[in-house]
């Protein structure tokens, strides 16, 4: 009841009939796509494990370094620092493609679910998609075996 009686009270007042008309305008804000969106997400998350922050900060060349051997003649030509606290930009893209690679696989393994009742097609997606991720797996794995030097 004293909140009716408040609301009369305030409907009364010259104030109250000066604004009641009053609206603000609506801003429309522009608010990208879901796709756009996850995209940019992706290649964010992308850049960040592959390395492009210390490749940034280092400024660092695209380089070809000699692999350390025995003689000189038998001399080889790498594009990988062989030690786990060093990186060459060449190296730094081929791991950020390799990731690439898997994330685009996931997705397409993902997306292979959607088909159920089209199973030739459901069946491509996932052999592709999965076909992928071992792909970059075994990228990723040379990478880190030639840095390592097993």
């Amino acid at each position: 009841m004293k909140d009716t009686r408040v609301m009369e009270w305030i409907r009364r007042r010259w104030i109250y009939r000066k604004i009641r008309f009053f609206y603000a305008p609506r801003l429309r804000i522009l608010k990208p796509p879901l796709f756009i969106f996850i995209i940019a997400l992706a290649t964010i998350t992308i850049f960040l494990l592959g390395g492009g922050v210390f490749d940034v900060i280092e400024r660092n060349v695209p380089t070809i370094v000699p692999s350390p051997s025995s003689s000189a003649s038998s001399q080889q030509w790498t594009f990988v620092i062989r030690s786990l606290s060093g990186q060459t930009l060449t190296e730094s893209v081929y791991s950020m493609i390799f990731y690439a690679v898997g994330a685009a696989g996931l997705y397409l393994v993902f997306r292979s679910t959607r088909y159920a009742y089209r199973r030739r097609q459901a069946w491509i997606l996932l052999s592709v998609g999965l076909c992928m991720v071992i792909m970059a797996f075994i990228g990723c794995e040379m990478l880190l075996g030639l840095k390592t030097a097993f």
